[in-house]
């Protein structure tokens, strides 16, 4: 968790958001709506997405069992 926060912040945050001078982030999410039914770069699962709590999660089954 840590290596993924140093990442994202050296990258200037993720992909999606926006800095002060509408600069996009360079860290690209791995599981996203753009990723959800893609296989999982880590085991070649399908990347899920599932409602909770009013809003999404997305999901690799495949790493979640290990």
């Amino acid at each position: 968790m840590k290596q993924v926060l140093t990442d994202m912040a050296q990258k200037g945050g993720r992909d999606t958001e926006r800095d002060l001078f509408w600069q996009p982030g360079g860290y690209v999410k791995v599981l996203s709506r753009k990723t959800a039914g893609q296989p999982c770069p880590a085991c070649g699962t399908v990347i899920r997405k599932e409602a909770y709590l009013g809003g999404s999660i997305y999901y690799c089954a495949g790493c979640q069992a290990i």
